[in-house]
């Protein structure tokens, strides 16, 4: 290992373990600025809610490292958890961007903006790790997928080796994304009750 990967590597670390600190900042951050309900705060919802039902679907699918996930939104699209995410926090970054309009420039909204391009550096690194990874664990099976099923962009054809297997709510809840879908309807009424009782 190199002086660089190692750092790499430590560095990646270090904000795996932060993660859950550093998000939950930002939503503190981010509830902060809301500060009125508008029709973009009912759309950032629904778009948050649609995100979080891809990554349920996702995870209701999902045995990780011990199985290759070909079935559900993974017969179509290879990555439909981060598809899942990308919404998950899209609708949070409408909301803020909706009840602050003068957070714009040249008529580009900066806070949705600012998201896409950070999420996107973030998801492109991360994304190409977990392939190089997944390509070790199931080999010319996992290249097979690859050949057939886009990284981002679903398909409408399944993939020809696809399993028919349904929704499980075991690997969903081993998944933790239960967790998620309370985590963001807490956010919802947090958000709701504080505009309702402390920003009149």
């Amino acid at each position: 290992m190199t002086e660089q990967t190692g750092w790499k590597d430590r560095a990646r670390a270090i904000l795996q373990w932060w993660r859950v600190p550093l998000m939950t900042a930002v939503i503190a951050v981010g509830i902060y600025f809301i500060q009125k309900i508008s029709i973009w705060l009912w759309i950032g919802m629904a778009v948050t809610l649609g995100g979080e039902l891809i990554q349920m679907w996702a995870a209701a699918h999902l045995k990780k490292d011990a199985k290759l996930a070909v079935s559900g939104p993974y017969a179509y699209v290879r990555n439909p958890m981060y598809i899942g995410r990308f919404f998950v926090l899209l609708g949070f970054a409408l909301m803020v961007q909706g009840s602050n309009p003068n957070w714009s420039a040249a008529g580009i909204p900066l806070v949705v903006t600012g998201y896409i391009v950070i999420f996107a550096l973030y998801v492109v690194s991360r994304v190409g790790r977990e392939e190089a990874r997944l390509k070790k664990l199931f080999g010319e099976d996992y290249n097979h997928y690859c050949s057939e099923i886009n990284r981002f962009m679903p398909k409408l054809r399944r993939y020809s080796k696809a399993s028919l297997e349904g929704w499980q709510w075991s690997k969903l809840t081993t998944n933790h994304e239960h967790l998620n879908l309370i985590a963001a309807i807490a956010v919802f009424a947090i958000i709701l009750l504080r505009l309702h009782y402390f920003n009149r």
